[in-house]
């Protein structure tokens, strides 16, 4: 299990997250992206009879490596966004959870639903500090966002000192590359620091297991080109190999017309770049949803590319493809359906 850990973690290297729908508050600090650095997870040695004390790597908000180590498995944990919740929930931890943020139920995959009947509370806002600090937590679970020094729950010292850990999700602006394997490794932690590895290490085997089938498939044929863009009003946000969106296609066969998610598109550049396919970028609600797509299809200047043309627009939740924890496995289902949709005919 270690060396297979190990595997998954070497070389792991996220944008500032965006919609055309409507959106949580986005986070211009995260934008600024870090080096690809390796994560390590680690643990203290062990007794025969104990799975702990585990030590676990993360980093701050400064993106700076700090270790944690855990003597048990957390009792009180706080979670912010629906990645977190879901890896959670996932994992079978819902009645670990004592405050669940940043969602509704709505929100929660219909698969958790039962576990998230065991959550103790529910906010679908951003509470204070204050708020977060009353309710005692031994564990939190965010973006970098959340532990902004002077914002949000501040900085992970704070938390740490009182004994309480603190993890951030990898693709959440940390690395300067957003991967699938970063997704794997936010489970895998969550595993070591609950003691249900084996939990964690089967759901990231059975995602791999799409991946590959995947991978598969599109083997020996024309790639399909591929943007994958959100529609900012005055240009188009493109996620691109270096994004979680763009690296799932990529692993399964796509082709990303342009690979860097730094280069914002004009019309002209999708003109140019003409690709097979358009994943359009929303958020949350049925309008936004129907406008992404619309964005393309009904604008005259698009309606040469072939696309367009054949009908290949597809709105994609920008959940799917910012920070998307366990998620990642119906990203993988999103893109293989709408790339290859005679793959199981």
């Amino acid at each position: 299990m270690k060396k297979l850990l190990s595997l998954l973690l070497a070389g792991l290297c996220v944008m500032a997250l965006g919609s055309c729908g409507g959106e949580p508050a986005r986070i211009a600090e995260e934008s600024s992206q870090a080096s690809n650095e390796t994560f390590v997870t680690e643990s203290l040695p062990e007794t025969d009879d104990s799975h702990y004390p585990v030590t676990i790597q993360n980093y701050t908000y400064e993106k700076e490596p700090v270790e944690f180590t855990y003597e048990k498995a957390p009792e009180r944990v706080v979670c912010i966004w629906t990645n977190s919740v879901e890896n959670m929930l996932a994992l079978g931890l819902g009645d670990k959870i004592l405050l669940a943020a940043g969602v509704s139920k709505e929100e929660i995959l219909p698969e958790y639903q039962e576990e998230f009947q065991k959550v103790q509370e529910i906010a679908p806002q951003y509470p204070p500090k204050e708020d977060i600090v009353a309710l005692e937590p031994d564990f939190i679970l965010g973006w970098k966002s959340t532990f902004a020094e002077e914002k949000y729950w501040g900085a992970t010292s704070f938390w740490n000192e009182r004994g309480i850990g603190t993890y951030i999700s990898l693709n959440s602006g940390l690395m300067s590359d957003q991967t699938i394997q970063n997704e794997y490794e936010d489970i895998l932690a969550l595993g070591r620091i609950f003691d249900v590895e084996d939990k964690a290490q089967e759901i990231v085997d059975e995602i791999e297991a799409k991946v590959e089938a995947g991978r598969a498939f599109a083997e020996g044929k024309e790639p399909v080109r591929v943007l994958i863009l959100e529609n900012e009003g005055d240009a188009f946000r493109n996620y691109g190999e270096n994004s979680i969106g763009g690296d799932i296609a990529s692993q399964v066969g796509a082709e990303i017309c342009e690979p860097d998610k730094s280069v914002k598109l004009g019309a002209e550049d999708v003109l140019t770049h003409a690709p097979d396919v358009i994943f359009a970028v929303y958020f949350g609600d049925e309008e936004g949803k129907k406008q992404c797509v619309a964005d393309y299809m009904d604008n005259p200047a698009f309606q040469s590319l072939s696309a367009v043309k054949n009908q290949k627009v597809f709105p994609i939740d920008l959940s799917l493809i910012y920070s998307p924890g366990v998620r990642v496995s119906q990203s993988v289902d999103y893109f293989l359906e709408h790339l290859y949709p005679d793959m199981n005919g």
